[in-house]
């Protein structure tokens, strides 16, 4: 792991979200492009994936959401040198607004330690294809997307760059358009790099 955190070339991005936000998932599906067939498991510890985005290289770290291993997170935003936090909001079903407040917390209090107060944060709004309906049942992505950052305050996140960006974790497509606005938020915080 030494070679991996003093790899200049690298840009730490730091992956938070209650656990089946789909942030392992989004991991595999950009890394992978849509390949994985397998069953993503909840994480129980934290994943790294290196994901190269015009000519950008970004090491995800996907932490872990069950509670014992929150307590370890601490530990994570010391030595890891984040150049940016990201964090994913699951839109499911009626759960949703539990999965509001919980990523709401999870906000605050993350940016509220030390180490995380002056970075750049993005949203990501992960919307599945199920809730958006079909035929006469369809409701807009944008109708999900502005409820969640609603109801966990988004506009009162205090950060000197921030971003917002909503997508289904399935569709690579999405990943793309989330990595463009990523690569952006990140520059106009980083120019010189």
């Amino acid at each position: 792991m030494g070679n991996l955190l003093s790899e200049p070339t690298l840009n730490h991005v730091l992956l938070l979200g209650v656990s089946k936000a789909g942030k392992t998932r989004f991991l595999y599906e950009g890394y992978l492009q849509n390949k994985f067939q397998g069953e993503i498991l909840n994480s129980e510890g934290y994943n790294v994936d290196i994901l190269k985005f015009d000519n950008k290289h970004f090491a995800f770290w996907d932490l872990g959401a069950i509670t014992d291993f929150q307590q370890l997170w601490v530990t994570f935003f010391k030595f890891i040198p984040f150049k940016v936090v990201v964090f994913m909001c699951p839109v499911m079903g009626k759960n949703r607004f539990q999965s509001y407040a919980l990523t709401k917390k999870m906000i605050f209090s993350t940016l509220s330690e030390p180490n995380m107060q002056d970075k750049p944060v993005m949203l990501i709004v992960n919307i599945s294809k199920d809730m958006l309906g079909s035929g006469n049942n369809t409701i807009s992505a944008d109708i999900y997307n502005e409820e969640a950052k609603e109801c966990i305050q988004w506009n009162s996140v205090q950060a000197k760059f921030k971003d917002e960006a909503y997508l289904d974790v399935t569709n690579i497509n999405d990943h793309e358009g989330v990595l463009q606005k990523l690569t952006k938020l990140f520059l106009q915080a980083y120019p010189d790099q």
